[in-house]
């Protein structure tokens, strides 16, 4: 990983896409999302509603 870019279009930071006027996430915690296992105890349920939580700009 380098420590600087200059002039980039978009850059990755902490699991996010920032561009100019755009902040999205980063496909693999999209995929994360999307591939969840059925939850089956309330740990499960708690793990997943943090995980959204820290994610919840873009739901």
């Amino acid at each position: 990983m380098e420590k600087y870019t200059f002039a980039a279009e978009t850059i990755e930071y902490l699991g996010m896409i920032v561009s100019h006027n755009q902040l999205s996430m980063d496909s693999a915690k999209l995929a994360g999302i999307r591939d969840w296992p059925i939850l089956k105890d309330t740990k499960g349920v708690r793990k997943f509603l943090g995980y959204g939580n820290f994610y919840r700009k873009f739901i």
